[in-house]
């Protein structure tokens, strides 16, 4: 009867198998994630870096206008014009995109 209270001895499997879900979630996590993003990233500051007086550009509130002067001792800061005498100051750094970027097909009608 004792054999029923006896237990069960449990083989430790190798650590790198315990760990192995963990690595792979972490791949895949980097993959889909964080490498994309990355780039991302440096498309947007290399997009900022190349923006200057006379480019069309919309900021992060989704507001269109042109350069028409850059300021500060980084040159940081941008006048946007957005309407007819109608000037703005924004950094350089809530630039979103230029117009060009993101440009809407057209109906081809």
């Amino acid at each position: 009867m004792n054999f029923l209270f006896a237990q069960q001895q449990v083989e430790g499997g190798s650590s790198i198998a315990m760990f192995l879900p963990m690595i792979l979630i972490f791949a895949v996590f980097y993959f889909l994630i964080w490498r994309p993003q990355a780039n991302e990233r440096n498309k947007h500051a290399q997009m900022l870096k190349k923006i200057n007086k006379g480019d069309r550009i919309i900021t992060r509130g989704g507001i269109h206008g042109k350069i028409v002067d850059v300021q500060g001792k980084d040159k940081n800061q941008l006048i946007i014009e957005i309407a007819n005498n109608t000037n703005i100051k924004v950094h350089r750094a809530f630039i979103s995109g230029t117009q060009d970027s993101f440009k809407l097909p057209t109906d081809q009608n």
